[in-house]
């Protein structure tokens, strides 16, 4: 087979089809997440996603890639607070499985599809928790910037 056969058959990234799997991404949805908190929050708090690998296993090849979702505050040398991880499957982006830390008491488990996941995120952004920890965070921020003057 000639390079240029073997190029016909390859997939092309673009188009319809493309542009779906883009936009129904888990990391895109974070990404649109993480944007809106930078925008409405712009120099008192900002979202980062961090990416990193996980072994399944001790004995296992495989592989999974997981990202984390922190918030950032620039108080003293910088804070960060890991709101959630997701782990999305090792073949596909869903089903991904969604990790809440510390004190949170929501129970999501994992969202099978897109619109599963924006409204397992969703409930997260609207909790309790994550509207103190904002809220906790702003004023630190606020009286962190007071003394500095």
């Amino acid at each position: 087979m000639s390079k240029e056969e073997i190029l016909n058959i390859l997939p092309t990234p673009e188009g319809d089809v493309f542009a779906k799997i883009k936009e129904s991404n888990p990391y895109n949805i974070m990404l649109h997440y993480a944007n809106a908190i930078n925008e409405k929050y712009k120099g008192k708090l900002s979202a980062t996603i961090t990416e990193s690998s996980l072994t399944e296993s001790s004995d296992s090849s495989t592989t999974l890639i997981s990202y984390a979702f922190y918030i950032n505050a620039p108080i003293g040398r910088g804070y960060f607070y890991r709101l959630f991880e997701i782990i999305p499957d090792k073949n596909s982006p869903y089903p991904v499985e969604i990790k809440l830390f510390e004190k949170q008491t929501l129970d999501l488990g994992k969202a099978e599809t897109s619109q599963d996941f924006n409204t397992k995120l969703l409930s997260i952004f609207k909790s309790g928790f994550t509207s103190t920890l904002f809220l906790n965070l702003l004023a630190q921020v606020d009286l962190s910037n007071e003394n500095k003057k």
